[in-house]
């Protein structure tokens, strides 16, 4: 039976630490984004990617106007290494 997950990443709740503390809320974005990486790297059969709204940063730029399906995400030869994907 397959596992499912939904996560909402970065969580909104870091959102207070923007302004009031900056450090706190790179640490958070960081934690954020290697907890999606892990959770992404351990996925077996099929990762799904979905957003409601505007897309997450973490995703390549224009995902949220350009990506039919998770799979044109993962096309080519993928995102680079310095590029905002987790």
């Amino acid at each position: 039976m397959p596992s499912v997950l939904g996560v909402l990443v970065p969580h909104q709740s870091i959102e207070s630490f923007r302004r009031t503390n900056p450090d706190r809320y790179r640490q958070e974005r960081q934690r954020a984004r290697s907890t999606l990486f892990v959770a992404a790297t351990r996925a077996r059969d099929e990762l799904v990617v979905s957003w409601n709204g505007t897309a997450s940063d973490f995703l390549p730029e224009g995902s949220d106007s350009q990506a039919h399906n998770a799979a044109e995400l993962l096309s080519g030869e993928g995102p680079s290494s310095g590029s905002a994907v987790a």
